[in-house]
């Protein structure tokens, strides 16, 4: 890959992902990840749009770095279905607001892209939306990075820094105190286990789908 390519790594591609989006949910697919049933992705995917109030959704990805184990608040419904603090950018999807909003960032100073995904999470979270992993669909996606960690981590702490307040406090929850104290994710599972309404709500959705190179 040539130094103009780099350039193009992931921020740029994920802004010009959003600038072309027109449908009301967005499913964004990196290039290196493999399925054994993409319409089964998306079929699970568009329903669970429709019948709960997601906003941004991931399948399960392997060699993650927001693996399950790390991410689940607990499973709900059939088991399959994990509200988490965050999701991973490798495959995901987003309503129309939620990229929306995502477009008001500056890309240029994140061309890796880490960070970008728990953006898009912290804003649902402030806003009372679902961030929902769906271990019922599977991708593959193979072990390694490309890249050094300490430039991921640089951009990735500039790119953070442009969230408003709000968000910032939902970071620091989410991304520190949940996982420190697992009391805590344990009392905001059995919350979840108590109002199963938070879950639903009926929508019709259509995809727009997008494929770009990996950030991890």
């Amino acid at each position: 890959m040539g130094a103009g390519a780099d350039d193009w790594f992931y921020g740029r591609k994920f802004k010009a992902i959003l600038d072309r989006s027109k449908g009301s949910i967005l499913l964004q697919i990196t290039a290196d990840v493999s399925c054994q049933n993409w319409p089964e992705l998306v079929r699970r995917m568009t329903q669970q749009f429709g019948e709960m109030d997601v906003g941004v959704w991931s399948p399960l990805i392997s060699f993650s770095g927001n693996s399950l184990k790390k991410v689940s608040i607990g499973p709900v419904h059939d088991g399959t279905t994990h509200p988490v603090t965050a999701t991973d950018s490798i495959v995901w999807a987003m309503r129309a607001d939620v990229a929306e909003h995502m477009r008001r960032f500056d890309y240029l100073c994140n061309n890796i892209g880490w960070g970008i995904d728990l953006a898009a999470a912290l804003h649902r979270h402030a806003s009372g939306k679902l961030v929902l992993m769906d271990t019922g669909s599977e991708v593959e996606h193979p072990p390694g990075r490309g890249y050094n960690n300490k430039p991921a981590r640089k951009q990735c702490r500039a790119f953070l820094c442009q969230l408003p307040l709000c968000e910032q406090m939902q970071r620091l929850y989410l991304t520190r105190a949940l996982r420190k104290y697992p009391r805590w994710r344990r009392a905001l599972y059995r919350w979840t286990r108590r109002h199963p309404e938070v879950f639903v709500e009926p929508a019709a959705e259509r995809c727009v789908l997008a494929r770009q190179d990996s950030p991890t």
